[in-house]
């Protein structure tokens, strides 16, 4: 979204009148300034939080619903605030959006598509208003009418289980990370100053044989404020707790240590040479007695340790013992939740720093103005600048640009699956298989991207994290040496919102592409037709296994080919007292076979009204819902859902 007056960044300006100052928007604070929804749309607005996108304005006047307001789409909002040209936020836009001012981001998974729902978009009985972004307190209300009218119960299970999913990722996010340092607490470096137990965490960069260890690599991913447990090896013991005063830096072994002997004795290092990581640490506070590590790693726990284990890399193995080698591990907040847990049963107190909720950072951490700031890391605020940023520094490394090795031929099904697709968007099977070959690419190389962004300190970006921007960026790189080199006739289209939906699967796919009414479809000269009526004109049809019209739609009726589909709509009302059922819903899918005409008084209606609808259509094949069990007496077996025309006159 996007106005005149607020063209600004707005992600650090988070009250009503730092806006004003920073902006041209007005003082006022009347809900239609933009000043004021930005700023619920910025900052008030958290991930996870359901969005409802309308149109036009409701109103209740006069013991009536007025106004021409409807609901296009109901969503999620999974991505933070950003401030971006739309051109480079969503790489493409359609040509009546391309002057618009929409710097103004949050990415969104639209779970429920009205546009693309029969019936089209919902129109409420509830109040909007005409302004951009605003609470909506009637979200129950909108929930009970959309499914009373049209279903969509698993529709909106889906959404509400994606917004909880998104909310409680984000949340972790926010708490402080623990990790555990397993180590001997009487090595000879630990009567060092600023290398002793609570001074630091330090470790080689890699094994002696030059390979990579992730549990060295671990102390890459330590940040300033992070809760550090200690596990003295020997005592096989958890007996304190610090606080990383700072993010990793990059050194040398300490001289005369095990570590810096093994460098010299097995890899031709001079004494001081070798490569380490290290961490300083603070306020290291000890337990007054320590936990025995097997306390925790009890068979009582086992259950929930094993689930832990496959899901994490753990400071323990499969048989609960202390994994060797394993000297920094990243502690889910279960294990962390156990660790506490069992402190306070088996010796009386919390783990250090770990007594109350952790997830203010600075809280736990005690950090004040005068402490020394983190190594920086230049921040991005769109993916145009991460690739300049991305490609600029690679040049500075000994990296090349692994996609560089990706053929045209994989790039350009990548590219073209890509033009057009928005997340949420339903994908035909063909972009489907090359939607899962990209994620198969990125996961097959995450470690190498992995190591790229930690090398040229990329940070993450909205919803992405540093590998996935160096993937995203390289791969716009390579899109456009490949348009240079006219090998692919098309602009860079990768952008943020598409790769996440592509990741995280916020898209809509065919489960079953194999199924006959999706083959029939996808013909090129089926054409799919919808049929709407009360509830107890359809029983005759199941029954007779066809349908049929009167002379108001003969004109439909006489241009129905073989082979097109008809989906089946129950609406909510039936003109008599039987049968009764409260919701509309979709009843089934046929595929046409033959036209012919019959007075045959199949319908009450025929009765009733004297209504005829003698234009009728046969069944090849018909598809059925849950839904015809509920209108009808008729069990809905295989031999009903699935009828060839020799039936329908049986």
């Amino acid at each position: 979204m996007g106005w005149p007056q607020v063209d600004k960044d707005i992600s650090k300006l988070q009250s009503h009148e730092s806006i004003v100052d920073a902006t041209d928007a007005s003082e006022s604070v009347h809900p239609r300034n933009p000043a004021v929804q930005l700023r619920k749309f910025a900052h008030e607005a958290e991930i996870g939080d359901i969005i409802v996108l309308k149109d036009g304005l409701r109103y209740h006047s006069d013991d009536e619903w007025g106004g021409n307001g409807n609901i296009r789409a109901i969503g999620v909002i999974d991505g933070e605030y950003t401030h971006a040209d739309a051109r480079d936020y969503h790489g493409e836009l359609p040509i009546d959006a391309t002057n618009k001012m929409n710097e103004h981001h949050r990415s969104v998974r639209w779970v429920i598509n009205f546009d693309e729902q029969l019936g089209g978009p919902f129109t409420p009985e509830i109040a909007f208003s005409q302004w951009t972004f605003d609470e909506l307190d009637e979200y129950p209300t909108l929930r009970e009418q959309i499914i009373s009218s049209r279903g969509l119960h698993e529709k909106f299970a889906e959404l509400e289980e994606y917004a909880a999913s998104v909310a409680q990722s984000r949340k972790e996010e926010k708490e402080t990370t623990v990790w555990i340092e397993k180590s001997y607490h009487n090595r000879e470096d630990r009567e060092e100053p600023g290398w002793g137990l609570g001074d630091a965490l330090w470790c080689p960069q890699t094994r002696t044989d030059g390979g990579g260890s992730i549990y060295y690599e671990n102390a890459t991913g330590v940040k300033k404020g992070d809760v550090i447990i200690h596990l003295d090896q020997d005592q096989r013991a958890f007996t304190g707790a610090s606080i990383a005063a700072d993010d990793y830096e990059e050194t040398t072994c300490l001289e005369d240590t095990e570590w810096d002997r093994k460098g010299v004795s097995e890899m031709e290092y001079n004494s001081g040479e070798r490569p380490a990581y290290r961490v300083p640490l603070k306020d290291y506070r000890e337990l007054a007695s320590p936990l025995d590590v097997d306390a925790v790693l009890d068979e009582e726990n086992k259950e929930v340790l094993h689930k832990l284990r496959e899901d994490h890399t753990v400071v323990y193995s499969k048989n609960l013992n202390l994994n060797q080698g394993a000297y920094l591990t990243r502690s889910p907040p279960a294990l962390v939740e156990l660790i506490n847990d069992t402190a306070h049963q088996k010796v009386g107190e919390s783990i250090p720093h770990l007594a109350t909720n952790t997830s203010n950072r600075d809280v736990q951490s005690g950090n004040d103005e005068d402490e020394e700031k983190s190594k920086a890391r230049e921040t991005v605020d769109s993916i145009s600048k991460a690739t300049s940023l991305v490609v600029e520094r690679l040049a500075e490394t000994e990296y090349a640009n692994p996609l560089r090795e990706v053929s045209a031929d994989r790039i350009e099904p990548w590219t073209l699956a890509l033009r057009g697709f928005n997340p949420g968007d339903f994908v035909v099977p063909e972009e489907e298989i090359d939607f899962q070959d990209l994620k198969s690419y990125l996961k097959t190389n995450r470690e190498h991207f992995d190591r790229i962004a930690s090398e040229i300190s990329i940070t993450g970006l909205d919803n992405m994290n540093p590998a996935e921007v160096v993937f995203l960026a390289l791969l716009r790189d390579r899109q456009k040496s490949l348009i240079a080199s006219r090998d692919l006739d098309i602009q860079p289209n990768a952008s943020q919102p598409k790769l996440n939906a592509i990741l995280r699967g916020a898209y809509q796919h065919f489960e079953n592409p194999t199924h006959p009414i999706i083959q029939q479809v996808r013909k090129d000269d089926t054409t799919v037709y919808r049929q709407s009526a009360p509830i107890d004109y359809w029983e005759p049809v199941l029954r007779h296994r066809a349908c049929g019209v009167g002379e108001a739609d003969y004109g439909l009726w006489a241009g129905l080919n073989r082979g097109d589909v008809i989906v089946f709509h129950a609406n909510a009302e039936t003109r008599f007292s039987d049968p009764e059922y409260d919701d509309g819903f979709l009843f089934g899918i046929a595929v046409v076979g033959e036209r012919f005409e019959s007075n045959e008084k199949w319908w009450k209606n025929n009765y009733a009204r004297d209504e005829q609808y003698p234009y009728r259509v046969a069944f090849d094949r018909l598809f059925l819902t849950s839904g015809a069990a509920n209108a009808s007496n008729l069990t809905v077996t295989d031999s009903v859902t699935q009828l060839r025309k020799a039936s329908v006159f049986s």
